[in-house]
C-alpha cells in the first residue's frame, strides 16, 4: 500500500515537470524560475536518489536541461523530455 501511494506521488510530479518542460519551452509569461527550480530539483533529487539504474541518469539529465531550458536553450529534446516524462508518470498513476 505504501509504494503503491509513493509511486502515484512520483508519477504525479513527474506529470507536472512535463508540463512545466513545455511551458518554459513555450516561454509562457507566468513560469517563473522558482518553478523552473522546483522542476529541476526535483528531477536531480530523484536521479541522485535512484542512482543505481539508467532511468536516473536520464532524470539528472532532464534536471540539467530544465536549468538550460530556463535560459533559453530550446531544442526539440523539450518535447523528448517532456513525453519521457509523461509516459513514465501515466505507467506510475495507471
Amino acid at each position: 500500500m505504501g509504494d503503491d501511494i509513493f509511486l502515484k506521488g512520483l508519477g504525479f510530479c513527474d506529470l507536472l515537470t512535463s508540463i512545466v518542460i513545455l511551458l518554459l519551452h513555450y516561454q509562457v509569461v507566468w513560469v517563473g524560475w522558482k518553478l523552473a527550480l522546483i522542476a529541476s530539483a526535483y528531477l536531480f533529487i530523484k536521479g541522485i536518489l535512484f542512482r543505481s539504474n539508467l532511468i536516473s541518469l536520464v532524470d539528472l539529465f532532464a534536471g540539467l536541461y530544465v536549468i538550460v531550458l530556463f535560459f533559453g536553450g530550446k531544442t526539440v529534446l523539450s518535447f523528448v523530455i517532456a513525453f519521457y516524462l509523461f509516459q513514465k508518470a501515466v505507467l506510475s498513476l495507471a
